[in-house]
């Protein structure tokens, strides 16, 4: 059986970005929102050894992040609750437009 599932978080995305002390507290919480999310829809990881794809798109209103750092941002936050590892995935898709609201969606599916 193919594990997939869509999650929706109305958030800004994480970022591997570096950011400054004060954001901090800020970027825990984008975190945290992903991973509530994922873990709705993941009681266990994708075992090892299988492949997976993610399709991101964001809706954004307020800030311009860079996209590279939003992918591995959202594939460190879902490691160890969606899959085991993020070396999983082998398949990424991303795309952004002007949102009113901060909000992405996260498609994720197994590869066989």
């Amino acid at each position: 059986m193919v594990k997939m599932a869509k999650l929706h978080i109305c958030e800004t995305p994480p970022s591997i970005s570096q950011v400054t002390p004060s954001e901090i507290e800020e970027k825990k919480k984008f975190v945290n929102a992903l991973q509530r999310e994922a873990k709705n829809h993941f009681k266990s990881p994708i075992p090892k050894g299988t492949n997976v794809k993610l399709i991101i798109e964001y809706g954004r209103c307020r800030r311009n992040y860079d996209g590279v750092n939003i992918v591995g941002g959202i594939a460190n936050a879902l490691e160890g609750i969606v899959y085991l590892n993020d070396r999983q995935i082998t398949e990424i898709h991303y795309s952004e437009k002007s949102g009113k609201v901060e909000e992405y969606w996260i498609e994720i599916t197994e590869i066989k």
